[in-house]
């Protein structure tokens, strides 16, 4: 673990009252230089400086192209939906995509928390009160804390943002501009909010009734946006995998084992392992499984998506997500 993080005891420990010791900000006058004043030419602002993630991070290259958006939300609380988004955040980095993974909550916890960075230097949603209209977008990234490759732009445990209405869409248009894989992590109040901002959608749910009505009102949030379901087994739940699909109308792209050294490496501090093995059922790192139709993205569940672990799920996820990316941009 990092110097400065919280211990694996006190991460455990803390509840909801947040340690004394608070995350090392940018100073305000870099914040400031985020925001430009309305009628600033946008060719001045980003897109045409556009970066894109390496083995040794961010290089030059590549035309200014619009970022493959993928929302990703439970069906309920406590079925590692957060977990998820950071997997596949990840794993697109590894990719060699400048990827970015934004917390759709603004009071809370944080994903950093999660990831372990909660006390590493970097903005947060709260710093961003001020930065409306024009947002320099490489200057954003620049700023944002990292985890893994991915830049991560999280909420504070000890701050709100005051106003997230009129913040968050000139944010999220500056992080769109800017990367290559955008991943955003919902709660489910805010699906409706933030659907016209995704490529994708992707909704994880338990195998029990309460996930599978759940996911049936995310589907509904989430209107005509190509969407997968990702399902994971429970003790209480009778269901099968794709029986929770096909009750939510969703293909289904994949079930996720459950595995306990995600929780230990979580509450240790180094965020969730995301690990890729071979998929025993001889599915490559390109594929997709699931069906979709042409009327929305969703069709009849496959009984044969993806069983296999966090890593595994996450790449069957990016796949579906560049390939409904794909066939979205060349249908335009």
């Amino acid at each position: 673990m990092t110097s400065g993080t919280i211990s694996s005891p006190a991460r455990a420990a803390f509840g909801s009252s947040p340690p004394p010791v608070a995350p090392a900000g940018p100073s305000p006058r870099a914040v400031a230089t985020l925001a430009h004043p309305t009628g600033v030419p946008g060719a001045t602002l980003g897109g045409t400086d556009r970066r894109r993630a390496g083995p040794d991070g961010p290089g030059a290259g590549g035309p200014s192209t619009r970022a493959v958006t993928v929302g990703v939300v439970g069906a309920c609380g406590g079925v590692g939906a957060s977990t998820l988004a950071a997997a596949v955040a990840v794993t697109g980095a590894r990719d060699g995509l400048l990827a970015v993974l934004v917390d759709g909550r603004h009071a809370g916890a944080g994903i950093d928390v999660l990831l372990g960075i909660e006390e590493e230097p970097g903005l947060r949603w709260a710093d961003l009160q001020d930065a409306r209209g024009e947002v320099d977008p490489v200057r954003l990234l620049d700023l944002l804390p990292r985890w893994s490759g991915v830049h991560v732009l999280s909420t504070d445990r000890a701050r709100s943002l005051a106003q997230p209405d009129e913040v968050e869409g000139d944010v999220l248009r500056a992080v769109v501009s800017a990367a290559d894989l955008v991943v955003l992590d919902l709660p489910q109040g805010r699906v409706a909010d933030r659907a016209r901002s995704c490529d994708v959608g992707l909704v994880v749910a338990l195998c029990e009734t309460l996930s599978v009505a759940g996911a049936q009102s995310v589907a509904a949030e989430l209107g005509l946006v190509p969407s997968g379901l990702v399902c994971r087994r429970s003790v209480a739940g009778r269901l099968l995998p794709h029986d929770v699909a096909a009750a939510a109308g969703m293909d289904l792209w994949g079930e996720l084992v459950t595995d306990p050294r995600v929780a230990t490496a979580v509450e240790a501090g180094a965020g969730p392992p995301v690990r890729t093995g071979r998929d025993p059922a001889g599915r490559g790192r390109g594929w997709a499984g699931g069906r979709r139709d042409r009327g929305g993205g969703r069709g009849r569940a496959d009984r044969g998506a993806a069983r296999s672990s966090l890593g595994d799920v996450a790449r069957a996820v990016l796949s579906h997500a560049q390939a409904v990316a794909g066939s979205g941009q060349a249908g335009r």
